[in-house]
């Protein structure tokens, strides 16, 4: 039996066969009013700030002499007045200029369809703060929810879910150009409190630590916001501490005890005294046997390598220095050059490399592997650990003396315990950039909130691991009870 077929035909309205062009424009136009602004009402809960600035000083000149060029949309509301969907910054202007009306288009629209042109006119803006595309995208996003109809309760993500189309964060980002993701993070900044997105919008915090901020309760935002606050009065970004540590190990040889190593880690082109003399000084006073640098010497967001040669080239006269790549670097351009003139002032690259280093007469192994951002962008698939353990076992071959390896990621310890790694010097986490009280880091790159692996001393085994605090910033330019760490590491044969 044939399947029946319903077809659904939309016929075009009588009066709309016999009109003109011509007629269309003047409908659109019968729509387009002057209306008194105290009859405009303000887009409830309007993500977009209107700014007293130099462009709003522009408008207003511009309107006073032209008059608005661009109406404003507007729709009416259910009690006669009108709301503003588009062109605040216009009325505004207007009220200013000293107007009493605001040109205006007159759209009929439901709640839903005003939030979705709301927030696709306000993102043409040239200039958007990321509280503003936070609370755009969750306005929208659940507006675009509510026309799909109600998920069922067992969606985990309701919020980004469409019935008829799967997941809305995936379309809204392909709207807007965002990767779900994206979008995701973004939304969760609506959960900040005021202050701290506010430090978000003035580049104070950067945008990735503000999405895993957001994950804190309101009262721990708000004693994490006190200790920002009460940082200028602490011990912050300049005040250099050395940390010294002792290792002790039957494997450790005789030759070896009382050897003593210097660890520099996430330099960031940071500068401590002109030229870096206080650094330079304290690395001295230490009398090191070797210098260590553990990764991001310099900073992939603002490179400076003068800097960082500058600095090498100081090092390698207090002791021979041995360096190894980090996440910055990966991200670098000029990487390729940075190594090359690094090596032409004597510092030893180890790029997955491992050799001998000898000390009266005896010898201990020495390993440095790159970031593994140098050869996976990122860690979706989990890949990153197994990369790190085949290398590390070629690398260790059946050598049975004791290694040492520097490596830029803590969170890899793991890996480093089953590959039988004796010490590893590590750094990237920024001591958890924010030291609170009996809890430790509060966030760190590649471990989120709370890291396990953050500063000082951890043991698993017989594998050792010291993860230095580091001296600069990146994306966080604050610390707080975290003052920028030297690590001075003492071996004691046993």
């Amino acid at each position: 039996m044939a399947r029946s077929r319903e077809t659904k035909i939309e016929l075009t309205a009588y009066d709309d066969l016999f009109q003109t062009d011509e007629s269309r424009e003047e409908a659109k136009l019968s729509k387009i009013r002057d209306i008194p602004i105290s009859e405009i009402d303000e887009f409830p809960d309007h993500p977009f700030k209107v700014l007293m600035d130099e462009d709003m000083e522009q408008l207003v000149e511009s309107i006073k002499r032209n008059g608005v060029m661009t109406p404003a949309t507007v729709r009416l509301k259910e009690d006669g007045r009108y709301e503003l969907i588009s062109g605040h910054r216009r009325k505004k202007a207007c009220e200013l200029a000293g107007l009493e009306t605001l040109k205006c288009e007159v759209k009929e629209l439901t709640r839903d369809e005003a939030i979705i042109v709301m927030v696709e006119s306000n993102l043409q803006r040239s200039v958007i703060l990321p509280s503003e595309k936070a609370f755009a995208y969750k306005m929208r996003l659940e507006a675009m929810k509510r026309q799909a109809g109600r998920p069922p309760k067992e969606n985990a993500s309701p919020l980004a879910t469409n019935l008829s189309k799967g997941r809305s964060d995936k379309e809204l980002g392909e709207l807007v150009g965002e990767s779900k993701d994206q979008i995701r993070r973004y939304i969760r900044l609506t959960e900040l409190v005021p202050e701290i997105l506010q430090m978000v919008d003035e580049r104070q915090i950067a945008f990735r630590p503000a999405v895993e901020i957001s994950y804190l309760t309101e009262e721990q935002q708000y004693t994490l916001l006190e200790a920002m606050e009460y940082n200028d009065a602490m011990w912050s970004n300049t005040a250099l501490m050395l940390s010294t540590v002792t290792v002790s190990s039957n494997r450790i040889p005789a030759a070896f005890n009382g050897f003593r190593i210097a660890q520099i880690s996430d330099l960031h082109n940071a500068v401590f005294g002109e030229d870096n003399a206080e650094l330079l000084q304290i690395l001295s006073e230490c009398e090191p046997n070797i210098i260590v640098i553990t990764g991001d010497l310099v900073d992939a967001e603002h490179t400076d390598i003068d800097v960082a040669l500058d600095f090498a080239k100081e090092a390698v006269q207090i002791a021979d220095t041995y360096y190894v790549t980090g996440n910055h670097e990966a991200s670098l351009s000029q990487y390729d050059e940075l190594k090359a003139e690094l090596e032409n002032t004597g510092v030893v690259v180890l790029e997955d490399k491992a050799m001998q280093l000898e000390y009266n007469g005896d010898d201990i192994t020495l390993i440095g592997l790159s970031d593994p951002s140098f050869t996976l962008k990122g860690d979706m698939f989990g890949e990153v650990p197994a990369m790190v353990d085949t290398k590390l076992r070629g690398l260790i071959g059946d050598k049975d003396n004791y290694t040492i390896l520097l490596s830029h990621r803590p969170e890899l310890f793991e890996a480093y315990v089953n590959c039988g790694v004796d010490l590893v010097l590590s750094g990237h986490a920024h001591g958890g950039q924010f030291r609170l009280p009996f809890i430790g880091g509060l966030v760190a790159p590649n471990q989120g909130l709370f890291p396990k692996y953050d500063a000082g001393l951890y043991t698993k085994g017989d594998t050792n691991m010291i993860v230095c605090r580091g001296l600069g910033n990146s994306i966080i330019p604050i610390r707080f009870n975290n003052r920028p760490e030297i690590v001075l590491l003492e071996l004691i044969a046993e």
